[in-house]
């Protein structure tokens, strides 16, 4: 039952996810322009390589990731980030 649930989850999430992936296909940025909204799907997006949810196939969300990696300030908190692990 426990792998039932999960897969479940996971279909649901990627739906989530198809849904971001269209949007970004008009935008470069959730709202047009970059918000905090970007910066926690970056957060959550990056998560979904931990869970087993396959986001390959979704380019425009990849572009997007690629995008915010370029901005410096992602970048420091992730080369902080390291630096605590």
């Amino acid at each position: 039952a426990k792998t039932a649930l999960k897969d479940y989850a996971k279909s649901i999430l990627l739906k989530k996810f198809e849904y971001v992936d269209q949007n970004l296909n008009r935008h470069d940025f959730l709202l047009g322009k970059f918000s905090v909204c970007d910066a926690y799907l970056f957060n959550i997006t990056s998560w979904a390589k931990f869970t087993g949810v396959d986001l390959s196939h979704l380019k425009n969300l990849s572009a997007f990731m690629a995008r915010m990696l370029e901005r410096p300030s992602v970048s420091l908190a992730i080369a902080r980030e390291k630096e605590l692990t």
